[in-house]
């Protein structure tokens, strides 16, 4: 399963703060969508291998589980409807449990994003963190059941010393400064090629 963790700085999670029809002036929602659609959506379905993980400053995140959800739309609109759902059903329900269901595939977890990291760690993933200063990703071996890392508009905020601290590897996809849904597509690119990558023998480690 193909795992992205994404640390929203922003984002609100409340749902009298997202604006449907501004979503940029919505601490950049409109970001978070765009990352949500690039992890789960192909042409014509949906990425039955991928995982995405948003973790916002309250400390909250929020799950799309892409072997369960049933029925989702690709655009940002509809995506940001389904947050402010997610968000509604917190604040009527006070206290969540740790992984509570909302819809099919798509759950809310009582975690920050540092608890989320530690939890991979412990379960032995091999987590790696997007930054331009890092590794090709084309050099390296993957096997498809990694955890991708990747800050928002903002990096990683105050958690960049933790992240790095914690990650296995810092993997680049570009010497250019590239948005976080545009990563996601050459990460899936890189691992849906990997039996090319193997048998041209660009990998060194």
């Amino acid at each position: 399963m193909r795992t992205f963790v994404i640390k929203s700085n922003t984002a609100p999670s409340d749902t009298k703060e997202i604006d449907l029809y501004n979503l940029v002036s919505s601490g950049r929602i409109d970001a978070i969508c765009r990352y949500i659609s690039a992890a789960l959506c192909l042409s014509n379905a949906i990425r039955r291998d991928t995982n995405i993980y948003i973790c916002f400053n309250s400390g909250i995140t929020c799950l799309f589980d892409g072997s369960k959800i049933i029925r989702f739309h690709s655009d940002e609109k509809r995506i940001a409807k389904m947050l402010k759902m997610i968000f509604n059903h917190v604040n009527k329900n006070g206290d969540i449990l740790n992984h509570t269901k909302i819809f099919s595939g798509i759950y809310c977890l009582n975690k920050s994003f540092r608890e989320l990291i530690l939890d991979f760690k412990k379960q032995s993933k091999r987590v790696l963190c997007l930054h331009k200063e890092g590794k090709n990703i084309w050099t390296f071996k993957l096997i498809g059941n990694e955890v991708w890392v990747l800050g928002d508009q903002e990096g990683f905020g105050k958690d960049l010393d933790f992240i790095f601290s914690q990650a296995d590897s810092l993997v680049s996809v570009s010497h250019y400064t590239l948005h976080g849904e545009h990563c996601i597509s050459i990460i899936h690119n890189r691992i849906d090629n990997n039996e090319v990558v193997e048998e041209y023998g660009i990998i060194n480690e």
